[in-house]
């Protein structure tokens, strides 16, 4: 589900100090890299599983949706999404499962996450629409404001010495 830049700012402003550098720290980020080189994840999907790593840390995203997510996300099988969620449950919600309860956030027991295992709730539906930036893109727009200017038409009477001649 898309969340405005607003909704996110709003939600990280809530978070206690902990989380919020736990979300930004170099051992959450060596976490989900090595995931993502376990279960063999392009760089783009190791990007859109840290994505829904910090939607739940948010609790914009209720953890019982996390496995359908990183199914739809990153296309993977039921059995890949299930292994991956378990362990981000285990290397990087574990330890500030206390931070993030009392945040609201909310994260499962790993009985829990288990019996959602075991017995999954209903599905996402795909309703995301094409067109919604991401999280990386709607913040890398406020960083970077490039202008757009067009190039201009190719002068036929400059001869491109890069070009081959014609026969």
């Amino acid at each position: 589900m898309p969340y405005t830049l607003e909704q996110i700012e709003e939600k990280y402003r809530q978070l206690p100090e902990a989380v919020k550098e736990a979300m930004y720290s170099v051992e959450t980020s060596d976490a989900v890299l090595a995931i993502g080189k376990k279960y063999d994840l392009h760089i783009d999907q190791i990007g859109l599983l840290a994505e829904e790593a910090g939607l739940v840390m948010l609790g914009l995203t209720p953890s019982y949706q996390f496995i359908d997510s990183i199914q739809k996300k990153l296309g993977a099988n039921r059995a890949t999404a299930e292994n991956i969620t378990l362990d981000v449950n285990t290397e990087i919600f574990l330890p500030i499962r206390e931070f993030l309860r009392q945040s609201g956030g909310g994260l499962p027991s790993r009985e829990e996450v288990l019996r959602d295992i075991e017995n999954p709730p209903p599905t996402l539906e795909e309703a995301t629409p094409a067109s919604t930036d991401t999280i990386f893109e709607q913040k890398m727009a406020k960083m970077f404001k490039l202008p757009k200017e067009e190039a201009p038409p190719p002068n036929p009477k400059v001869i491109d010495p890069y070009l081959e001649p014609t026969k």
